[in-house]
């Protein structure tokens, strides 16, 4: 789910400006919000599965 909110951010900044009815300004904000939102989703997940599994081996 993280790569997919990074892929919609991604799009929506590169989308052209009236496919979704909004100016550049704002849809730049939310690709920034989907793209910044995918990475802590990537970063909490990357943490709570992989970083607790090392911690339990040692």
């Amino acid at each position: 789910m993280s790569a997919l909110y990074a892929c919609v951010g991604i799009f929506l900044w590169f989308s052209p400006a009236g496919l979704f009815g909004l100016t550049d300004t704002p849809r730049r904000l939310l690709a920034a919000v989907f793209v910044f939102y995918g990475i802590i989703r990537f970063v909490r997940t990357y943490q709570q599965h992989f970083k607790k599994n090392q911690d339990e081996a040692q």
